[in-house]
């Protein structure tokens, strides 16, 4: 039989150690979730260009039109979640998926950039251009769907 004992209390300086060692966990959480995504720079200029692929892709899918995109332009090769070398999410949906990739923006200070995205990944770019229009300017749809609430 499990006898319950009572919890000690902790001493003010040993809580405040505590608290203090929460709030770095918590905060080095949020600042490695940008961290969770693969993404790759190649070749520079303006604008950039962000290239998304699609379900079940990964950034190499881009490979063969990347080679000749950087040869005159900056270039962001991105891992949805769950894809490539991306770590898996904790909630698979588009709106998941664009903030994901608005922190990898974010992390590589692109704004005013030109999202492509294929099929699934168009969903992700209208996502992030509906939801945060300064980091797009403009977005192209290939084999994409009507824009509806896909999740």
């Amino acid at each position: 039989m499990d006898v319950m004992r009572p919890a000690r209390s902790l001493s003010l300086p040993a809580a405040r150690g505590l608290f203090a060692a929460a709030a770095l966990l918590l905060a080095a959480g949020a600042a490695l979730a940008a961290d969770r995504i693969a993404s790759e720079i190649r070749g520079a200029g303006s604008p950039t260009i962000v290239l998304i692929h699609s379900l079940g892709g990964d950034r190499s899918d881009w490979d063969p039109v990347a080679s000749a995109l950087a040869k005159r332009h900056r270039l962001l090769l991105v891992d949805l979640p769950g894809h490539g070398g991306s770590a898996a999410p904790e909630k698979a949906t588009v709106k998941a998926a664009a903030q994901a990739l608005e922190q990898v923006l974010a992390r590589n200070k692109v704004t005013g950039a030109l999202l492509v995205g294929h099929a699934y990944g168009a969903l992700v770019a209208l996502e992030i251009a509906a939801s945060r229009p300064k980091l797009a300017a403009a977005v192209v749809v290939v084999d994409g769907t009507t824009y509806t609430q896909a999740d």
